[in-house]
């Protein structure tokens, strides 16, 4: 019986501190969630200093939230701190490497620094992980625009426009990318089915200005 006892007395020791780790894991982690909505809300509010910093305690009670970095990451974005976007998507990236939104928004860092190819690698794995989104195209339609490669800018808009055929944007951007290539009839159709889709005076009046010009 003794043999027993003292086995029941070294698992009830050996028990007991690991439900307190256990128990301390789980408060971090509801802690980690509480900041981690706190972040978000201050994100949809466009107080983004204070989302960092929600954020940052998120990773601090829970280094392994891919979340919470990829939030921090459009926090800083929005800051226009790219640099620092960049290394919170790749943090992102790297605990989730299945997650389309983190290599989406780090093409948006690497292109709005002018690292127009990182850009591309990054929407591209992001189409790969999420091909029915249709901002993903658009967004890598512009980078391919912004390097003058037209022919792959027009495929990616249209891919946009076909899975979102009220997709506005791409149907103007479409049409800039036709002038580069003197497809001057196809644009003006762009600019028409553009003008149709937006009640918007400022973009109405700049897309007759195309159509007018391309007339001309």
């Amino acid at each position: 019986m003794k043999y027993y006892r003292i086995i029941i007395v070294c698992l009830f020791i050996l028990v007991l501190p690991l439900t307190i780790l256990l128990a301390a894991c789980s408060s971090d982690k509801n802690n980690a969630e509480q900041h981690f909505h706190q972040g978000n809300e201050f994100i949809d509010q466009g107080n983004y200093n204070e989302a960092i910093a929600e954020f940052t305690e998120v990773i601090r009670l829970n280094p392994d939230f891919a979340e919470a970095y990829l939030n921090r990451g459009l926090a800083y974005y929005n800051l226009d701190q790219l640099e620092r976007s960049i290394a919170d998507f790749d943090e992102a990236i790297r605990l989730n490497p299945e997650s389309s939104e983190a290599y989406f928004n780090r093409g948006n860092a690497h292109h709005d620094l002018g690292q127009f190819e990182q850009g591309i690698a990054d929407y591209t794995q992001a189409i790969s992980l999420n091909f029915k989104d249709a901002e993903i195209y658009f967004n890598r339609g512009n980078t391919y625009y912004y390097v003058s490669q037209f022919e792959q800018s027009i495929a990616d808009y249209t891919q946009a426009i076909s899975l979102d055929s009220q997709y506005t944007e791409a149907y103007f951007n479409r049409g800039l990318a036709l002038i580069e290539q003197d497809k001057k009839a196809e644009a003006i159709a762009d600019f028409e089915k553009f003008i149709s889709l937006t009640d918007n005076p400022q973009w109405i009046e700049m897309a007759q200005l195309k159509i007018d010009e391309l007339k001309e």
